[in-house]
């Protein structure tokens, strides 16, 4: 995923990040461009799954015992 900066538009990085809950992250980005070099704090969560597994948390549970 690009994270571009939200002041001059150029590349940023993720510095740091971690999870909220189980479907939200938190980050922290830096600007890449030496004379913006903005920090700022951005957030990622799951919207909704477009094409499910098929696979029950079941099936799944089983087919890892089996390993």
């Amino acid at each position: 995923m690009l994270i571009t900066c939200p002041k001059c538009e150029t590349k940023a990085r993720i510095a740091t990040s971690w999870a909220i809950t189980k479907e939200t992250h938190e980050a922290y980005c830096q600007c890449q461009n030496l004379s913006c070099g903005v920090i700022f704090v951005t957030y990622t969560s799951v919207h909704r799954i477009i094409e499910p597994d098929g696979v029950s948390n079941e099936a799944r549970s089983q087919a890892s015992l089996k390993k």
